[in-house]
């Protein structure tokens, strides 16, 4: 079974109709006059991208008309036209005559390019126009409504005294580009992330057939961004890039099948090493101009025999090949759908296990693993048990590694391993049980002078005897690898003292220390490295396979491992940017969402403990667990099992057997509390910073509305229900009513108990962490904010956000139409923007202000220049800015987002944030909500 990838693309070319009017032998002197139909084009395709009205928008437009021998005869530029698809203008007094040109360039003055009315009027021929090129101010693939267009009649006759209808069509100068990922059946693919490579910033205004290739410092390449959050579970991601027409560096021979011969569109230079490996250089066939995108990911599904298959694979896929293997080209007002199908990962193993170099899928990259039992973890603290069978043990048995820090095998010396340690479990009847055993804290291994005690003839004997004394330590894996051969070694020999059981088995509590380093493990010195947690948070996960061989691929970029057991964790996930150099704190989140509902507490409480912490959820959880007393970790968890106890079953709690008792002194100390559970305002950021994280870490992950499935409840509480006399008999009893946070809905928030009575609904919990805070810090110390609020100047900065959660563009009109799930990056954010001093609108409806808020539209609610926040705006700025009259003066103050699940004429419309800052939450009742909108404007 190969894997082969199958890109199947689905191209548009919109060709406008247009006519030359042929009219016969008419006086040409004298002037004409010329009705201009502009008309951008439809997004009409088969198994494409759907239409989209955004596309189509002339927001203003340039005119220019030629003489047959180029020479201009008139230039003008019309603006404010905010028309969809068609617009009709008229010219008066153009000196008639045959072989005019007439051409219109669309959507200039945008922040996306640097063509602007200035540089048009600077045009003096269609020589210099036909030559003119656009160049992009940022690295953009996003566009929201700024698409340059252009369009061109030739050839035209203008009859004088006579009005003269002419259309022109209009075509956009960037290609759109989607990829859809599929899998075989039995096949599971986890989307990790994408980038395009190659990208130009350089375009032609008008189509220059005769144009070159640019220079390649015009090029750049983007980021690594997320796969979109698809309602419908789909794997995909699209985007925009300028035209780009490049030529092969070499022309791929016409031989063999077309599957091979499309392969070869990755094909690199191989530099040979002196140790037979090789060294890849440039792509033989590709230009380095040539765009192509990479695209990760995991690779999961199981094999004969109760094997599986888990594979971190990268794929290089070359845009173009729509006119055979040899085209890269992404031509303008063209739209590809590339759908990328993964079979299996058999190609990469073909490549890895060959002698002779082959590589069946040049574009294709990955560390693969093959193993009896793979193991996936989230990024805190875990506890399980491992079995291993003498019978799959020899003296092959060794060990690997993948992390952020190190890679390769035990006889590579990779220092980055001691993030798993194993401790024996007990036995009953000769039979070992399940049972955990108690984590003895983080000095509680074996140093390795310890381990090769001199004393014993091999380690063996010194574990076996602290097992009959109680005084066995943890092993690390290359202790347990050591231990379990010679056990392996001496049940062949028929000696008895070995660790197998009556089951020849031996089995292990495993401790699964947290993704989170304070130190380089690959450095000597023990010395806190500032910034630390950039390098291991929003990454692949970090694997261990105890295996028996580990082998590369000649070009040493891909893997095969063959094991018995695979542990994977997955990385911290957060919001924050960790390209910046600057150091600075963060918080990051839990990767995998634990689906089950729960109450928020189980039973009423005698104590009355203080836990209101808008920011702080490590203080609350603190407070909330431990306050000032004394309190064991088997109060709350069941150490055998490591299971909360059932009194304390509920999302008040669970956030704690996360952490883990690192002194192994059974109190729960508050530096052993580092995980917590999240307050109100980090919630929110958590809907803010969504874009950033792998889509199994989104909070809602449902394609419809699930009424009982989108409360979760934070550590903050703000109110509490409180019961009794307060006498000795009848003693106050208390009931925390958590602020929570409706997922389903983005980040409206309130109280637990707030409107629709929802006091016994079960919720969902977040636990999160700080990053690059010590361990010691106290509980007063939190992160540093990713947001910068500006008071004086009413200002919002996202100084430290990470940029998949920031739109791609800025924007001085308003956003078109939206919804809350947007994936065009209307309900996000900009990297700046200032809050206006007023309100407007006051007295009006969702609804209205909706209407009045359209791009370029008449009598629009806020100021020229300024526009109505969107949702993720209005969240902002609800968490930052005192929740008071003075910034909330309105009854509401409502957002240009409107709710994705609301029912066609019902009542859930949009958002708002209520009087004085008390509730942000989703408009009920759409005619009786009524307020205005505090508007805002992007700012650089």
């Amino acid at each position: 079974m190969k894997r082969y990838i199958y890109i199947a693309y689905a191209l548009m070319l919109v060709l406008a109709a247009c006519q030359d009017d042929k009219l016969g032998d008419h006086e040409n002197s004298g002037n004409a006059t010329l009705t201009l139909n502009f008309n951008s084009s439809d997004n009409t395709l088969s198994r494409a991208v759907s239409s989209d009205e955004d596309e189509q928008i002339i927001s203003n437009a340039y005119v220019f008309v030629f003489n047959q021998d180029g020479s201009k005869v008139f230039g003008q530029f019309y603006n404010n036209i905010h028309q969809s698809k068609t617009y009709t203008t008229k010219v008066e007094n153009i000196p008639a005559g045959n072989g005019k040109t007439i051409a219109v360039i669309a959507n200039i003055n945008t922040t996306i390019h640097d063509l602007n009315d200035t540089k048009l009027d600077a045009v003096t021929s269609k020589a210099d126009l036909l030559a003119l090129t656009s160049h992009m101010q940022g690295k953009y693939i996003e566009r929201g409504i700024q698409f340059l267009m252009s369009g061109m009649k030739e050839g035209a006759e203008l009859i004088a005294n006579q009005n003269n209808t002419i259309d022109i069509p209009l075509t956009r100068t960037d290609a759109k580009v989607r990829f859809n990922v599929q899998t075989k059946e039995g096949v599971t693919f986890t989307p990790r992330e994408w980038k395009i490579v190659a990208i130009p910033r350089e375009v032609s205004v008008l189509p220059n057939t005769t144009q070159g290739q640019f220079e390649f410092e015009n090029y750049f390449n983007s980021e690594w961004n997320n796969f979109e959050i698809s309602t419908t579970n789909a794997i995909t991601f699209a985007f925009y890039i300028p035209e780009n027409k490049v030529n092969p560096k070499e022309t791929i021979p016409a031989e063999g099948e077309y599957r091979d011969q499309y392969a070869l569109r990755e094909k690199q230079e191989k530099t040979p090493n002196a140790d037979g490996s090789v060294t890849n250089g440039a792509y033989r066939y590709a230009d380095q101009r040539a765009t192509y995108v990479k695209l990760k990911g995991n690779v999961f599904y199981s094999i004969g025999g109760g094997q599986e298959i888990s594979a971190d694979v990268t794929y290089t896929i070359h845009l173009g090949g729509v006119n055979g293997v040899n085209d890269y080209n992404s031509l303008r007002n063209h739209f590809y759908t590339y759908t990328v199908t993964i079979n299996s990962v058999e190609d990469i193993i073909v490549e890895v296990e060959s002698t002779t170099g082959e590589e069946p899928s040049p574009g294709s990259e990955g560390d693969v693993v093959v193993a009896e039992r793979i193991k996936r973890f989230d990024a805190h603290n875990e506890i399980f048990t491992t079995t291993f069978e003498q019978k799959n043990i020899d003296e092959s048995l060794t060990w690997n590694v993948y992390t952020p820090f190190s890679n390769g095998a035990e006889n590579e010396n990779p220092k980055d391993y001691d993030w798993i340690y194993f401790n024996i479990n007990t036995k009953s009847r000769n039979f070992y049980t399940e049972t955990f055993v108690t984590y003895q804290g983080d000095n509680g291994v074996y140093t390795d002078a310890e381990f090769k005690d001199k004393k014993y003839q091999h380690p063996l004997d010194r574990y076996m005897n602290d097992i009959n004394n109680g005084t066995q330590k943890m092993l690390n894996i290359k202790q347990l690898v050591s231990i379990l051969k010679e056990c392996k070694r001496r049940y062949l020999a028929s000696q008895g003292n070995h660790l197998f059981d009556s089951g020849d088995k031996i089995i292990f509590t495993t401790y699964l220390k947290e993704y989170y380093y304070d130190v380089n493990p690959e450095n000597t010195s023990e010395t806190v490295e500032n910034g630390l947690w950039k390098k291991f948070v929003n990454t692949q996960e970090r694997v261990l396979n105890i295996l028996s061989n580990l082998q590369y691929s000649q070009d040493q970029m891909s893997t095969k491992s063959i094991a018995l057991y695979s542990i994977r964790q997955s990385s911290i996930q957060t919001m924050y940017n960790k390209n910046l150099t600057e150091n600075f704190t963060a918080w990051g989140s839990e990767a995998i969402q634990d689906e089950t509902l729960l109450p928020f507490e189980t039973e009423r409480t005698k104590t009355n403990r203080t836990y209101n912490d808008l920011n702080n959820g490590r203080k609350n959880s603190i407070n909330m667990w431990i306050g000032n007393e004394t309190m064991n970790w088997n109060t709350y968890i069941d150490p055998t099992t490591w299971e909360m106890q059932a009194s304390y079953e509920a999302a008040k709690y669970k956030c704690l057997r996360l952490n883990r008792d690192m002194n192994g002194n059974g109190r729960i100390d508050k530096e052993e509390v580092q995980w917590y559970l999240a307050s109100i305002n980090q919630l929110s950021d958590l809907w803010i910073g969504e874009n950033s994280f792998d889509s199994q870490s989104r909070l809602y992950k449902f394609s419809t509305w699930e009424e009982n499935k989108q409360w979760y409840a934070s550590s903050t509480v703000l109110d509490k229900d409180r019961q009794g006399l307060g006498t000795n008999l009848f003693p106050y009893t208390y009931r925390d009513i958590p602020q929570i946070l409706w997922s389903s809905e983005g980040s409206t928030v309130g109280p637990l108990n707030g409107p629709g009575s929802i006091t016994s609904t079960k919720v969902y919990y977040r636990c999160v962490r700080n990053l690059g805070l010590a361990k010691k810090a106290s509980e007063n110390d939190h992160p540093e904010d990713f947001v910068t609020y500006d008071a004086a100047n009413r200002t919002i900065t996202l100084t430290k956000l990470d940029p998949k959660s920031i739109r791609g563009f800025s924007t001085v009109e308003e956003l078109p139409n939206h919804n809350e799930r947007d994936v065009r990056g209307y309900n996000k954010p900009w990297n700046a923007f200032e809050i206006n001093a007023k309100t407007y609108g006051n007295g009006l409806t969702w609804e209205m202000v909706n209407a009045r808020s359209q791009p370029g539209g008449t009598n629009p609610v806020c100021p020229k220049g300024w526009r109505v926040p969107n949702q993720r705006e209005l969240a902002l700025m609800y968490s930052r800015m005192p929740r008071n009259a003075t910034s909330w003066p309105l009854s509401d103050h409502f957002s240009r987002s409107s709710f994705s699940f609301n029912t066609a004429g019902g009542e859930r419309v949009g958002f708002s944030v209520e009087n004085e800052g008390s509730v942000y939450y989703l408009i009920n009742h759409k005619d009786e909500d009524r307020g205005g909108v505090r508007c805002v404007r992007d700012i650089n």
